[in-house]
């Protein structure tokens, strides 16, 4: 039919009405391909979290948001790809909301309040309850750490340990052993208790018991374990008191400790992990760790570093391992550093869990990518020393630098998780601010 309708018309005629039967053609057969790349770049929804939590096996993560990719088809090209000058312009930090209040957290030692003895930590559960003329009334649903030493025990190079015990501050000299601690401990649980009970039923504390990784010998599987079973016991000894009083493990660790090999911390964090129902928080330091930064094409992305610090064998992902990778660990990390640098290495620590795939110049999987469980960070709050500060002025000046007030240092932490330029370290609460004293 086409060949005697073309054949009737014109020569000049012929070649006009071929030439646009062929760009019929040809845009018949590119249309498809047109609605194909057109499906390619089309959005899809991919959950990240908004608010998540960890499952008690290690893994998972609830309470999804959502977030746009494209998937672009790929093109291929002989002439070099040149890539663009970064012009992306950064997107402004955001306001941060109001600071909740901070609770008065405390290193332990024989010092005003004698860390060895029931009836002064009873007092000191009262103080913080806001009994006994205490400056600092409780609050509904408020953190403190009890902030001990570093681990010990009675191990020697020929026989395992018998005992368990952890040091005092400021040096160590005085240690309590496990069983003598925890009988003294249900004193402050007891005596917070006993106040808020009647003068204040609304105030409710979550209490971490804390320790440090700073002398390596006795940081140990064993240890670990020996700390979460005493946690449960207190927690468990009155049920009914959960609502008022909760009572959880806490870890100072840190890369700027050297010669504390990362093994040994490691350690310590899986034997408290092998306690079913365990958790810790985690209100370390992230010495040395670098802060998000921008590629060739002006994207944000995470930085990586190893070792952290001089004479330390820590790297990027163990810090995110003891923060929050292995399943007991929540972040509560030390917020110091006036300038915002500390929130802004926690920042990075969260982008590089949730968006990291190998480790940089090598073929090792990064090991949030490798383990596959808690890529997306949730911070529960920050810590500073303000007050502690403020007590060592005349003996042990602390560096100005260092002396955030808790609602700076929340803020901080808040806005650099909630920086628009990184979406995937957003979470929209961070619950507690604490800020620890050596006398209050």
């Amino acid at each position: 039919m086409i060949k005697t309708w073309l054949h009737e018309v014109p020569r000049w005629g012929r070649r006009l009405t071929a030439l646009a039967l062929l760009v019929f053609l040809v845009s018949g057969w590119m249309e498809p391909s047109r609605r194909v790349a057109e499906a390619q770049v089309a959005p899809t929804d991919t959950p990240v979290p908004a608010t998540p939590t960890k499952s008690e096996d290690g893994g998972g993560i609830g309470g999804l948001g959502m977030v746009k990719q494209f998937y672009l088809p790929l093109v291929g090209r002989s002439e070099p790809i040149v890539l663009p000058t970064p012009t992306a312009t950064p997107l402004p930090t955001l306001t941060a909301p109001p600071a909740p209040p901070a609770a008065l957290s405390r290193y332990m030692t024989t010092a005003n309040i004698d860390s060895t003895n029931y009836n002064d930590l009873y007092n000191l559960g009262r103080q913080r309850g806001g009994c006994d003329g205490s400056p600092t009334p409780a609050q509904p649903n408020s953190f403190l750490i009890l902030a001990f030493g570093y681990p010990w025990d009675d191990h020697t190079t020929t026989s395992p340990a018998s005992n368990y015990w952890v040091a005092l501050y400021p040096a160590g000299k005085v240690k309590v052993r496990l069983d003598v601690l925890e009988t003294n401990l249900f004193g402050f649980v007891r005596g917070y208790y006993n106040c808020v009970s009647i003068h204040n039923p609304s105030a409710s504390l979550t209490v971490g018991l804390g320790i440090n990784g700073s002398i390596a010998n006795w940081v140990t599987f064993e240890h670990g374990r020996q700390w979460a079973q005493m946690v449960y016991r207190l927690n468990n000894q009155y049920a009914a008191w959960q609502s008022t009083i909760k009572v959880v493990g806490a870890a100072d660790f840190e890369p700027g400790w050297v010669n504390i090999p990362i093994a040994s911390v490691r350690q310590w964090a899986e034997g408290y992990a092998s306690v079913t129902n365990s958790q810790y928080y985690f209100y370390g330091s992230c010495d040395g760790c670098p802060e998000v930064s921008r590629d060739a094409a002006g994207n944000f992305v995470a930085s990586y570093a190893s070792p952290l610090a001089a004479g330390s064998d820590w790297t990027v992902d163990d810090v995110w391992y003891l923060a929050y990778g292995i399943r007991p660990a929540y972040p509560l990390p030390e917020i110091y550093l006036t300038d915002g640098t500390n929130g802004r290495q926690w920042q990075n620590i969260a982008y590089w869990a949730a968006t990291c795939h190998w480790i940089p110049y090598t073929t090792t999987q990064c090991e949030p990518q490798r383990r596959g469980v808690n890529r997306y960070m949730y911070f529960s709050g920050a810590m500073t020393q303000h007050q502690a500060c403020v007590d060592s002025a005349n003996t042990d000046p602390c560096d100005p630098r260092l002396m955030n007030w808790p609602s700076d240092g929340w803020r901080q932490l808040w806005q650099a998780l909630n920086d628009p330029n990184t979406p995937l370290t957003h979470q929209s609460g961070l619950q507690w601010s604490t800020d620890i004293s050596w006398k209050q």
